[in-house]
């Protein structure tokens, strides 16, 4: 996880995937984190709508985001992880890990409007880039040895 990617995420080193599909998206502005606070707590008592799971800090002094308010969410499908696009501007980029079967090649995956895709399948490992490859926003999934719990 980059540091950008920390950072948006409240400095927190993990988040546990508690419900699928889990969405991902930036919180509404970028604004202080007593802003912040407050909206996430107009969520938790219904005064505002619930759109993600996790919501993203994203600064921006120009007013131009990455990560979209409502970006992406990972599903389980007959036993597969996917990464969804929920109609981002900039879509992601999976970039699959998987040295032990193949470590000559490393794949990348572009979903949403970037790429032919909307959806395509997460493996233990892969690192999950929000926005363009360039993006600073860069997240590892990480399946835990209990299927019930997932980083």
């Amino acid at each position: 996880m980059t540091p950008e990617a920390a950072a948006a995420m409240g400095n927190v080193p993990y988040v546990e995937l508690t419900v699928l599909p889990y969405r991902i998206g930036r919180e509404a502005r970028s604004r202080s984190r007593l802003a912040a606070m407050v909206s996430q707590m107009e969520r938790r008592i219904g005064a505002a709508p619930q759109l993600n799971e996790l919501y993203l800090l994203e600064p921006s002094p120009s007013g131009v985001f990455t990560i979209s308010r409502e970006h992406c969410a990972i599903e389980r499908v007959d036993g597969w992880f996917h990464l969804v696009d929920r109609g981002s501007a900039c879509g992601s980029t999976i970039i699959e890990s998987r040295a032990s079967e193949r470590p000559s090649a490393i794949t990348t995956t572009t979903i949403g409007p970037y790429g032919k895709t909307f959806r395509a399948v997460l493996r233990d490992g892969d690192l999950i880039v929000l926005g363009p490859v360039s993006s600073p926003y860069v997240f590892r999934f990480q399946v835990e040895s209990r299927e019930t719990q997932i980083r």
